[in-house]
């Protein structure tokens, strides 16, 4: 939408001009006024318009050169003279200074203002186009290794980062090599304010690569939330229209457009390669050490069509190194693995409801379509009691129900789905119980402290054990110590 200022010091005109209706057909929408060249001048750099309307003769300056001021400002501000004088002399000058359009003021109508609004939304259209090639040119260049001086400018004090959106999901880790296409337009077109693509470029079957220019926030709190806030709608676009939930690599922002150049060499780097664990935005910082982020051989010993779930587990824990990326070539047995089986159909169901944009989240889908395979045979009640048997082991350790489900090698949800089930009560329950009964056979042998037995029982603290005893008890662990062991407790605690 663009901007508007019109300075006169006549109000009178200003009202005519600001009721006419051919601003809506050219998409001037914000019309902003001024009486006096200081007020102008406020208005102008505080709101930035792109179409200036100016009245030639205006007390205590003259239009001409409050123009000039408006040019260095900003250059590329469209200046529209209003005279009502129709001297060669003043047309003469204002042409020098770069300005092209001309209204007599006692002559302006719907049609002769919808003319010059015309020909400056066409030249802003031709200027956005030339801009638009210019900066594609210059990222694939850049891109590709070739240092060249860049035809683009950033505008005031306004900033420029390199994102680069890799396309992710079932189908990139099967092997469909199907490309997908984002459109230019639809990701130029985002109406988001204080970024604007400036420079687009496809790379690749799933890679997109974008120049932004943005009025960087002073607060840095501000300015995360302003980039996370414009790769969250730029994500949904791409899923929109790709199909695909993309993983964002964002540069750090530069002064201008030669600070990307080296950047767009690192960045190219990642183009191959599969995410390790689930992430949205990676930060330059976090991708900047090339080899120190991919893992290894990471090749199991068995033949794809061997494999089962506690092979995909396996798999699993290899990957928690601290390692971000895959490179894709070495997926080749996990792609063969997918075709030989029957997961497809249900990896695809999963990724509906959430997508798939890592190697840790597929497998995990994996794993689920194996619990889901055990579900249907019975396996729940074999689980449960497992887990029941890890708590009976381990209760005095810091343990929960995603800790037991990974030394199970099963999802925390599923295990929580089961246990609850099969036990009608929940896990965290099922533990707590387990210590407090544990702990009230060490009170009855009154042969330690309290605070022993808290630590014993896998209590955080005495103060947390005596709380927790009383609640279920009604009284006190102190108090408990003296009673005789065939002593009835009014609450009931579970006995396992």
């Amino acid at each position: 939408m663009n901007r508007v200022l019109i300075i006169d010091d006549e109000i009178l005109t200003i009202k005519y001009l600001k009721s006419l209706r051919s601003w809506e057909k050219f998409d001037c929408g914000e019309i902003f006024h001024a009486v006096t060249a200081a007020g102008a001048l406020d208005i102008f750099q505080r709101e930035r318009p792109r179409i200036v309307f100016v009245d030639v003769r205006m007390p205590g300056t003259d239009g001409l050169v409050l123009s000039q001021k408006l040019l260095a400002e900003n250059p590329d501000v469209s200046i529209v003279i209003m005279t009502a004088y129709q001297e060669f002399d003043y047309v003469k000058e204002a042409m020098q200074m770069g300005i092209l359009y001309f209204l007599v003021k006692h002559e302006i109508t719907e049609d002769t203002l919808g003319g010059v609004l015309r020909k400056i939304t066409d030249g802003f259209q031709s200027q956005k186009r030339y801009e638009q090639i210019m900066g594609n040119d210059w990222l694939r260049r850049a891109w590709d290794g070739e240092k060249a001086e860049s035809a683009m400018r950033l505008k005031g004090k306004n900033r420029c980062f390199l994102l680069m959106a890799v396309l992710c999901g079932l189908a990139v880790f099967a092997g469909d090599k199907e490309a997908v296409y984002l459109k230019e337009e639809r990701i130029r077109e985002l109406d988001f304010p204080g970024i604007w693509v400036r420079a687009f470029s496809r790379q690749g079957f799933y890679t997109y690569v974008m120049i932004c220019e943005y009025e960087k926030p002073v607060s840095e709190m501000e300015n995360y939330s302003l980039l996370g806030d414009f790769t969250g709608r730029l994500g949904e676009r791409c899923r929109e229209d790709g199909g695909l939930a993309p993983v964002f690599f964002l540069s750090s922002d530069h002064e201008d457009y030669t600070g990307l150049q080296k950047v767009s060499q690192v960045m190219k780097r990642y183009c191959d390669c599969i995410l390790v664990s689930r992430e949205s935005v990676i930060r330059e910082d976090a991708f900047s050490d090339y080899e120190r982020l991919f893992p290894g051989e990471f090749e199991p010993g068995k033949k794809p069509k061997e494999w089962g779930r506690e092979d995909i587990a396996l798999m699993l824990s290899q990957i928690k190194s601290g390692n971000r990326y895959m490179k894709e070539k070495d997926l080749t047995h996990i792609r063969q693995y997918l075709f030989t089986g029957n997961q497809l159909p249900f990896l695809r169901k999963e990724e509906k409801e959430t997508p798939i944009v890592s190697l840790e989240q597929l497998l995990r889908a994996v794993l689920r379509y194996y619990e889901r395979q055990e579900e249907g045979k019975g396996a729940g009640n074999r689980i449960v009691r497992q887990a029941i048997a890890y708590i009976h082991s381990h209760y005095a350790e810091d343990i929960s129900s995603p800790v037991i489900a990974e030394s199970l090698q099963v999802s925390d949800g599923y295990l929580r789905l089961l246990f609850k089930r099969e036990t009608d009560c929940t896990v965290k329950d099922y533990i707590l119980n387990y210590r407090l009964e544990k702990a009230r056979g060490l009170l009855l042998q009154n042969k330690k402290k309290i605070y022993e037995i808290a630590e014993e029982c896998g209590f955080v603290s005495s103060q947390h054990f005596s709380r927790v005893f009383r609640q279920a008890t009604g009284i006190a662990p102190g108090e408990f110590k003296q009673r005789d062991k065939g002593a009835d407790i009014d609450a009931e605690i579970y006995r396992f």
